[in-house]
């Protein structure tokens, strides 16, 4: 059907985000187990723009230990297909990170080319010097606003007797 893909058709391509899932799906021998990673990881991975000083820290912060079930219900449940032309997709606005090494920047833009064949608004924005610690690193407030302002400026009204 047009504007429906496979999920994962092209992840394999993507050495970095396959090491992810793959990790997940090793490492999770049961949906009722739990995933973390480790800290050293959190500091080279996704939290690489942090102070190795800091990583401590903020890992113990920040870092939650993640039920299995939640990874092992999207490879399954999202194995569906995916209607990128969805015409009751609300606005979206994707943002990444031009150094983010979990979701690549390309791994996002490729993801708007998908979703902006819905005929509801979508845009992307890519800050160059952001990892994908965006929301703990310092100047956060600037995506933070942009994200509001945004959401604020495309929010669809609701329909009489819808539920949100």
């Amino acid at each position: 059907m047009r504007g429906e893909e496979q999920p994962f058709g092209r992840l394999w391509r993507r050495p970095l985000q396959a090491f992810a899932v793959l990790f997940i799906a090793v490492a999770l021998s049961s949906g009722s187990a739990v995933a973390q990673d480790d800290c050293g990881g959190a500091g080279t991975r996704f939290a690489q723009t942090v102070p190795p000083a800091e990583v401590d820290a903020m890992y113990d912060r920040y870092i939650v230990p993640t039920p299995g079930k939640v990874y092992w219900d999207g490879l399954i449940l999202a194995a569906g297909k995916i209607r990128w032309d969805n015409p009751d997709r609300a606005p979206l606005l994707l943002i990444g990170g031009g150094i983010d090494l979990i979701a690549e920047a390309k791994m996002t833009e490729a993801m708007f080319e998908k979703q902006k064949r819905a005929p509801s608004k979508t845009e992307l924005k890519i800050y160059p010097d952001r990892s994908h610690w965006t929301c703990t690193e310092p100047g956060w407030e600037e995506v933070a606003d942009f994200a509001l302002d945004w959401a604020g400026k495309n929010v669809r009204a609701q329909t009489r007797g819808a539920e949100v």
